[in-house]
């Protein structure tokens, strides 16, 4: 048995790289004269942020915490969250709050820093406030 994992940031380049998986897979067997059977899961999707509500985001935050606490616009990254599927049908902006010199959620060397927990409060009050004017 063979499990994988894919990730991008095209919704096109995700859709021919299974393609191929599947054009390769195939052929192998064939090669091979043995059967095989691929079991797709619930595909993944591309997390993009909509240009105005990430802008609307970056500037609440630069007036709560200053210019220098916040980066945007950020690197792209090839991480998975389910607020992919959200964006594909509203605008939004999916935003992080630094934890400091740490790996990312989901690794086992992850350690959550509690004292930004304050800090996250306080950017969702502003943008709610903000938001609400």
């Amino acid at each position: 048995m063979l499990k994988l994992s894919m990730r991008n940031m095209q919704t096109d380049a995700r859709k021919a790289a299974l393609r191929r998986i599947r054009e390769i897979t195939g052929a192998q067997a064939e090669c091979f004269g043995c059967e095989y059977d691929i079991k797709e899961g619930q595909p993944g999707a591309v997390l993009v942020n909509t240009r105005e509500e990430t802008q609307f985001a970056a500037n609440v935050a630069r007036q709560r915490f200053g210019e220098d606490s916040v980066v945007y616009p950020c690197k792209p990254m090839m991480s998975s969250e389910d607020f992919a599927f959200m964006l594909q049908h509203k605008p939004g902006s999916y935003v992080m709050i630094g934890n400091g010199d740490t790996p990312m959620v989901h690794n086992p060397a992850y350690i959550f820093d509690q004292d930004i927990l304050a800090m996250g409060a306080s950017l969702w009050v502003a943008l709610c406030e903000e938001y609400l004017k």
